[in-house]
């Protein structure tokens, strides 16, 4: 019997190690007669299918029904899935780290240090990512750096969604739901084959909350509400048994308010007396109810289209020939600057960018199979409208003051730029079979980014004038060479060691507030070196999976952001190290009972060599500083301080029954808990940048009727109602700081039927 054409047991999970692994003997003494089997879970992210077990790398693989199957609609909600990783958002960016290495920009032209594929399609743009969970087929989190594998920017690893596939038979499946909050959801795809070697896919969502769970006190108008459209489509073309084509398109709308962020720290007592009319307004410090004089609306709109060939050329040489189109619009209207009731300022912000990608992949086995691997060439070419806007504005006071200045009414701050990336690769990655038990790998890569921008940054006091730069362009270029090496022992059980050195590369760029011939107008690139060895083992007739990893990072010329005012910034931190254990297991004792679990211990995520200027304490710097709006500043040194996003300890464990009622169906049970400790979100690591260690439980509850197709669902996700900050920024009007917050707790009904 299967739910929404998936096993009712889900196949993957993870077990933390030390301690469970100490009752797995007698537990399974005790198994009864009907044992488990977990099943081998192929994944492509090494660009090659390999197994997550033999596969000498971190990897987690999900497959789309287990995230549908958990409501996960957002991709934040992965992170409880995988170790070592951390999705949040801010200012309507999707924020990614793993292990502790990430870039917290949420404006647009800035790159995060994890590479995000959409089908193995380069997303340059840090903008939301819900739309990849369209049809989803799998999820592939790929952790450490990947400079000989990935187009670009993957120097924290790599993350792919792969859409689910045409079918050579007919079937698909519709999805309903609804739950608190008015929140409604429909879905539905429909697959199979439309002539004797062509097939197709087609794929249709709609998802509302139309009732926000937070509240405007100022207007009594609720925010936190969406609505989306999306829909995915593809075809598939196989002329002969050698060649397949497939061509594949989506589309993705959204309109949202949940685009908005509250004080977390009161007005500084000089920011008061700067802005005296602070004192006129009430201010809450509730992220589920506050006082805003703008409201955020956001408009996102997303589409793209891909052709893929695989060509089997001969049973030893096949060649993979990608060619991607993807169009990102992202769009927020009357972002309320400073949070407060206080007229003073809006954002505005407009994020428009087109990249064309190529890439050839040719794979080979040559010597009996002793030696195999891929040779490979990547061109993408990306450019980005974007424009950011503040307009100031204190009937009151006549003026708004900012980082030391008035700012008259009627005067707006400006980032306006247009920026092309021209990004070209060449790579091979290669495996040298020694004997059956011994291989031998490694890799190298050549990249170089071509950057140019064209800039208008400074504060417009009347339309047209401009102070700072107009039309401003520079140019850079960035090359890198990067390796890999490693060696991979096979145990004659089938589990398998590993023990590899590898190098990242993330290219420099521009900051979008600095003119050209500015000391800071271009940020270095970053670089890393790492090294890892793993442990994956399958014991006890398949019931059992155990995955370790230990890593260390020694980074140079981390990239680091910030806000000066109302402007984004990208320094470069001298050095920084990451070091840490990675924990994955699945336990299935029984046909019906599983156990899952993942952990991540990080003890060592911190700054070297790094000092930085603090706008919200700018009397407790002790050197002189290169990073601050004035030559007079004074930096704080930061050396030894911990990373941003890098928990020390995460924990997620989940449990599963298969419940067989007699002539009725099944009932599937599942709870799982998700465990973080302190998370830190400047490298200051003051008590105000800090999301206290927190642990969040989801419940699920599906019922199965016997001989049946349909399948209803009952879940509550953040059982418990925690407040999760999920991003922190600073604000220099308020000279406070600003953060982002986790929906609260959801629950709600979803009935599914198979075709």
């Amino acid at each position: 019997m299967t739910l929404g054409g998936q096993p009712r047991l889900f196949p993957n999970g993870l077990l933390v190690g030390a301690v469970l692994l100490s009752a797995i003997p007698q537990a399974a003494q005790a198994q009864d007669q009907t044992q488990g089997s977990i099943e081998t879970v192929v994944v492509t992210a090494l660009k090659r299918d390999v197994s997550v077990e033999n596969a000498p790398a971190a990897i987690t693989a999900l497959s789309g029904d287990q995230l549908r199957n958990d409501q996960i609609t957002n991709v934040a909600q992965i992170s409880e899935k995988v170790p070592s990783l951390d999705i949040g958002a801010a200012g309507g960016t999707t924020l990614v780290a793993i292990r502790g290495v990430s870039m917290d920009a949420i404006i647009g032209g800035l790159e995060g240090s994890v590479a995000i594929h959409n089908n193995g399609v380069y997303l340059s743009q840090a903008a939301p990512m819900d739309f990849l969970l369209m049809d989803v087929g799998s999820v592939e989190v790929l952790r450490g750096p990947q400079g000989t594998l990935y187009g670009r920017n993957a120097t924290g690893g790599a993350i792919n969604f792969a859409p689910a596939q045409p079918t050579d038979t007919f079937g698909g499946y519709i999805n309903a739901g609804y739950g608190n909050y008015n929140t409604w959801r429909v879905e539905s795809a429909v697959s199979g084959p439309l002539t004797d070697n062509l097939q197709g896919r087609l794929y249709v969502m709609h998802d509302a909350r139309e009732t926000g769970y937070a509240e405007n006190l100022a207007t009594g108008n609720r925010l936190g509400g969406y609505s989306e459209s999306g829909a995915r489509g593809a075809l598939r073309y196989e002329p002969t048994s050698d060649l397949t084509v497939d061509l594949s398109g989506f589309w993705f709308n959204d309109y949202d308010t949940l685009d908005f962020w509250t004080n977390t720290t009161p007005p500084s007592a000089a920011a008061i007396a700067s802005n005296p009319d602070f004192l006129n307004h009430p201010i809450s410090f509730d992220p589920r109810k506050f006082y805003f004089d703008f409201e955020p609306a956001a408009h996102q709109l997303d589409e793209g289209a891909q052709l893929e060939a695989n060509w089997v050329i001969s049973p030893d040489i096949a060649l993979r020939s990608s060619t991607a189109y993807v169009y990102l619009n992202f769009t927020r209207q009357h972002g309320d600057c400073e949070a407060t009731a206080t007229p003073t300022c809006s954002a505005n912000r407009i994020d428009k960018s087109k990249s064309f990608q190529q890439e050839f992949d040719l794979k080979f086995s040559l010597f009996n199979k002793r030696l195999s691997g891929l040779l490979g060439a990547f061109y993408d070419q990306d450019k980005g409208d974007f424009d950011q806007e503040f307009p100031w504005n204190n009937a009151a006071q006549g003026f708004v003051f900012v980082d030391g200045a008035p700012l008259p009414n009627g005067s707006q701050t400006e980032q306006i730029f247009t920026q092309t990336t021209t990004s070209k690769a060449l790579f091979t990655d290669l495996t040298l079979k020694l004997t059956d038990a011994v291989d031998l790998y490694g890799g190298a890569r050549w990249s170089e980014d071509r950057r140019s921008i064209l800039l208008t940054s400074g504060l417009q006091v009347v339309p047209g004038l401009v102070l700072g730069c107009s039309d401003d362009t520079d140019r850079a270029t960035f090359n890198n060479i990067s390796g890999k090496a490693g060696v991979q022992y096979h145990f004659s059980d089938g589990g398998q060691i590993y023990a590899q050195w590898q190098q990242g590369f993330k290219a420099g760029g521009f900051n979008p507030a600095a003119c050209s011939g500015a000391s800071d107008a271009i940020f270095k690139p970053e670089t890393i070196t790492a090294y890892e060895i793993g442990y994956k083992t399958t014991a006890f007739d398949d019931t059992l999976t155990f995955n370790a990893a230990a890593f260390y990072y020694d980074y140079s010329n981390l990239q680091i952001a910030q806000i000066f005012g109302v402007s984004y910034q990208i320094v470069n931190a001298a050095s920084a190290t990451i070091g840490g254990v990675e924990l994955e297991s699945t336990w299935k004792p029984t046909s019906a009972l599983s156990f899952d679990a993942n952990a991540s211990l990080i003890p060592e995520a911190k700054y070297g060599d790094y000092d930085n200027f603090d706008p919200l304490n700018p009397g407790s710097g002790t050197i002189p500083c290169a990073n601050a709006p004035l030559p007079t500043d004074l930096c704080e040194v930061l050396t030894g301080k911990r990373l941003n996003r890098a928990p020390k300890f995460t924990l997620n464990f989940g449990a599963q029954y298969d419940w067989a009622l007699s002539g009725l169906g099944d009932l599937v049970l599942r709870g799982e808990v998700y465990h973080s400790s302190d998370v830190y979100f400047r490298p200051f690591n003051l008590p105000s940048d800090t999301q206290s260690a927190y642990t969040l439980g989801n419940l699920y509850a599906t019922f199965i009727p016997e001989n049946s197709n349909f399948a209803v669902r009952a879940y509550v996700r953040n059982v418990s109602n925690e407040t999760v900050l999920t991003g922190e920024f600073t604000e220099d009007v308020t000279q406070s700081m600003e953060g982002q917050f986790a929906p609260p707790r959801t629950y709600g009904v979803t009935a599914s039927y198979t075709f």
